[in-house]
C-alpha cells in the first residue's frame, strides 16, 4: 500500500492529521483507537513502572542478587526501557486519546524527535554487550577476572554514539521535528545513514518537499 503523508509543524498546524490512501482520507474507527489507548497504556505503564521497580531495587536495596557486571548490564538496560516508554510511548499516548491530533507543542515534538532515538540503539547495543558477555562466562572458568572499567567504556559508548549522531545531526543538518501522522510521533528528516552519506539531500528534503512518500 502507498500512503502519502504531509509533514506539518505543530506550530503551523497543530490539528493537522494528514494521511491518506490514494486520495481517501483514512479515518480511526473509534474501537481501533481505543484499543491502541488500552494497549500503549499497558505499555507505559508496564515500562515506567517496571523498570523504575528494578532500578530502585537495584540501586537503592542491592536486591539483585548476581554479578556485578550483569547488574550494571541490566541497570542501563532498565533506564533506556524508562526513557523509552517516557519519551515514545507517552506522547503516543497523549496524541491518541487527542484523536491523532498532536497537542504537545512545538517544542517538545523538536526534543521528542532527537530524544527519542538514543535510548533505542543504547538498548541494542547493550543486549549486543550483555550476549557477548554470557557466553565469554559460558566458556572461561568462572575465576578469570573482567574488568568492570570495559564494561563502564562499552556503556558509555553505547549511549554517546547514538546521542553524539542525533546532535550532529541538528548542527550539521539542522533538521526541524515533524509530526508524523502515520506514527502517531514526532521525527527528523534523516537517519544515521543520511547524516554520514547524504547531508545535503537532507536539507534539501526538509526545505523544498512537503509530500513524503513510503510503501
Amino acid at each position: 500500500l502507498l500512503y502519502t503523508i504531509k509533514f506539518e509543524h505543530p506550530a503551523m498546524d497543530p490539528n493537522y492529521v494528514g494521511i491518506s490512501q490514494n486520495g481517501t482520507q483514512l479515518e480511526m474507527s473509534a474501537a481501533t483507537r481505543g484499543t491502541l489507548i488500552a494497549l500503549t497504556l499497558i505499555i507505559v505503564l508496564m515500562g515506567v513502572l517496571g523498570n523504575s521497580f528494578v532500578l530502585i531495587a537495584s540501586l537503592k536495596y542491592s536486591a539483585i542478587n548476581i554479578d556485578r557486571i550483569s547488574i550494571f548490564l541490566i541497570e542501563n538496560l532498565a533506564a533506556a526501557d524508562l526513557l523509552i516508554a517516557t519519551l515514545e510511548y507517552i506522547p503516543v499516548l497523549v496524541t491518541l486519546i487527542a484523536d491523532g491530533k498532536w497537542v504537545l507543542g512545538g517544542v517538545l515534538c523538536e526534543m521528542q524527535s532527537f530524544l527519542k532515538f538514543p535510548p533505542f540503539v543504547a538498548e541494542t547495543l547493550i543486549i549486543m554487550v550483555m550476549a557477548c558477555y554470557r557466553t565469554y562466562v559460558v566458556f572461561n572458568p568462572p575465576l578469570v577476572p573482567l574488568s568492570m572499567k570495559w564494561f563502564y567504556f562499552f556503556a558509555a559508548l553505547a549511549w554517546l554514539f547514538p546521542a553524539l549522531n542525533c546532535l550532529g545531526m541538528r548542527i550539521f543538518t539542522n533538521p526541524d521535528g515533524h509530526f508524523r501522522p502515520a506514527q502517531l510521533s514526532c521525527t527528523i528528516s534523516g537517519t544515521i545513514f543520511q547524516f554520514y552519506e547524504q547531508p545535503i539531500k537532507i536539507c534539501w528534503t526538509k526545505n523544498k518537499l512537503n509530500i513524503y512518500e513510503e510503501t
